[in-house]
């Protein structure tokens, strides 16, 4: 049963770790750091489960080796029974202490990196939305510049078409009093 629980929890942590891989390389692809980001953060996470579950196994191993020898000791003898006994629950005992010891240095190495990654993926994700920020305010100042001066050079222009307009009206009434003064239709 044991064994049916690390395996799943293998497949779990495989299966996560794929869905991390992949993340990491959609991101890459499309350049979305913060997806990037979260496919290492889970990718990392698995690889922290996978380890507990292998300690897990370990500890499992540890604790099946100790119901062995508490059984063989008990086979040894009537006399030996006794001290086997004593002797095999102090080892259950020590082995229940350190696996807990361990599970909970596991959890909470697990718990460390999970925090030291999610503030760094946080200050990357903040970092990236300054950049943003700051890309976008020089885009917009381009922009404004641009803009003005196309502003600019619309205005002058109207003001060299109202120029030449004014030249044509000119010209056309020089035309129209030659015209007159020349007595032409």
């Amino acid at each position: 049963m044991a064994e049916d629980g690390t395996a799943d929890e293998a497949r779990k942590g495989f299966v996560a770790s794929i869905k991390g891989r992949a993340k990491e390389v959609v991101g890459a692809i499309t350049r979305n750091d913060s997806l990037t980001a979260e496919g290492q953060l889970e990718r990392h996470e698995a690889q922290e489960r996978r380890e507990a579950s292998a300690l897990q196994s370990v500890a499992d191993a540890q604790d099946e080796q100790a119901e062995q020898l508490a059984d063989a000791a008990e086979i040894a003898g009537a006399q030996q029974r006794g001290a086997a006994h004593v002797r095999a629950a102090a080892t259950q005992q020590q082995i229940r202490e350190e696996q807990i010891a361990q599970r909970k240095t596991a959890e909470q190495a697990a718990r460390n990196d999970a925090a030291r990654e999610k503030a760094a993926a946080e200050q990357a994700a903040e970092a990236q939305a300054a950049q943003a920020a700051n890309r976008e305010e020089q885009e917009r100042k381009v922009a404004t510049a641009q803009y003005g001066e196309a502003l600019d050079e619309y205005q002058q222009s109207l003001s060299d078409a109202d120029r030449a307009e004014a030249e044509a009206k000119r010209i056309r009434k020089q035309a129209d009093e030659l015209t007159e003064d020349a007595d032409l239709p």
